[in-house]
């Protein structure tokens, strides 16, 4: 609503700077917390793959260092049977924290939306 004079009624300013900004700042929010929780994330997962990269690169250096036939194998059954276990909790762990974030985005998602339309409505009534 504009006044005879060309400017919004203080009233509705206030609005505008209340409610009218609290959705932006839920989503601010919310994508923050989501960024920094794929930052841990990510610098989780490639701590996994660096380790592992050391595990697999020492096994194959066990391995042709090896006795005999059986050692290798016994040391390549190892190395496998520990890459099966530690990408099993990785996935497992991903998959926990992708749920984590999803939740996290829907729940910001509906806090700004309910914030969107109680603006809308102050909004609407300050215009009158």
């Amino acid at each position: 609503m504009v006044n005879q004079f060309g400017q919004a009624p203080e009233a509705f300013n206030d609005i505008i700077r209340t409610a009218g900004t609290q959705p932006m700042m839920i989503w601010l929010g919310v994508q923050g917390e989501m960024l920094s929780r794929l930052g841990e994330m990510a610098e989780m997962w490639g701590k996994h793959r660096r380790e592992d990269g050391e595990a697999t690169r020492d096994a194959l250096n066990r391995m042709s260092n090896a006795g005999d036939a059986s050692e290798a194998a016994s040391i390549y059954a190892d190395w496998l049977k520990n890459m099966a276990q530690r990408l099993s909790n990785d996935y497992a762990q991903w998959a926990g924290q992708s749920q984590a974030l999803f939740s996290t985005g829907l729940s910001g998602m509906q806090r700004m939306q309910e914030q969107g339309i109680a603006a809308e409505r102050r909004m609407a009534e300050a215009a009158q």
